[in-house]
């Protein structure tokens, strides 16, 4: 009898499908540690992918903001409206010496390009005052706060009205550089100065001195310089005629120019 009703729900009884089983049957006869040792995998597994998305996540990071705040982009320091106008160039710098067989010395001439140094003129003072003037421009209480803050906005000298005179840090060096030049020509340029002590201008061109430090070591140009022998006069001097990588300074100066320009010079 029991055979029989057996038959019958062997027979009658619908089979199973595999796909609505709510219970999966796997695994029925594993291991229960090798369960345990899967979950641990997969545990590992996702920790590993987090820790390496942190990772990407910080490198992109720090590679946005050393292009974000760069030589050729600007800083954060330097003056915002004249972001734009910062571009690179590779200049041949052109203040070669060189030594003839007596063993006198030279400056290398380069026709065609301004002259800046030698004894006293009227044209290579205005060689000096070309890329100088207008050294100062008008900027905005508001570009002060921004790019220098509302400490400094209260300090520098201004209108009424909230106009400010300042200038970009390049051409005040430019300054100073042309004022120790002219200290050098002094009988030329300031024939009645006395000593150290009985002018101000002595501690004006002391204030240029170290402010050209600094910009130096600031920028800390690292072009290679050599030395070339001059058999002839038995002597050897620096090769300072390499190429430089620089900012365009012809943009910066147009930029400078179009800006309003101040009549007022603090120094």
């Amino acid at each position: 009898m029991f055979s029989k009703a057996s038959e019958y729900v062997e027979k009658y009884t619908a089979p199973r499908s595999p796909i609505y089983d709510p219970v999966d049957t796997q695994f029925e006869n594993e291991d229960p540690s090798h369960r345990r040792c899967s979950s641990g995998v997969s545990s590992l597994w996702v920790l590993s992918t987090c820790a390496f998305a942190f990772a990407f996540a910080i490198s992109t990071w720090r590679q946005y903001s050393q292009t974000m705040w760069s030589y050729e982009n600007g800083f954060r320091t330097d003056f915002g409206p004249a972001r734009p106008s910062i571009s690179i160039e590779e200049v041949r710098f052109t203040s070669g010496v060189w030594i003839d067989d007596n063993g006198t010395f030279h400056l290398t001439e380069h026709p065609g390009i301004p002259t800046y140094v030698g004894p006293p003129s009227p044209d290579i003072d205005k060689h000096w005052d070309s890329i100088i003037k207008p050294e100062w421009f008008h900027a905005t209480q508001e570009e002060i706060v921004q790019y220098g803050g509302s400490e400094l906005a209260e300090k520098l000298l201004h209108s009424a009205n909230g106009i400010y005179s300042v200038e970009l840090d390049v051409f005040h060096s430019l300054h100073c550089l042309n004022q120790i030049r002219k200290a050098i020509d002094r009988d030329y340029y300031y024939p009645s100065y006395g000593s150290r002590n009985d002018t101000i201008d002595f501690m004006h061109w002391d204030h240029c001195i170290d402010q050209l430090r600094q910009v130096l070591q600031c920028h800390s140009d690292t072009t290679m310089n050599g030395a070339i022998w001059y058999p002839g006069g038995d002597k050897s001097f620096v090769d300072t005629e390499d190429t430089h990588t620089c900012r365009n300074f012809t943009k910066l100066r147009e930029w400078r120019r179009a800006r309003t320009s101040s009549n007022r010079h603090p120094l």
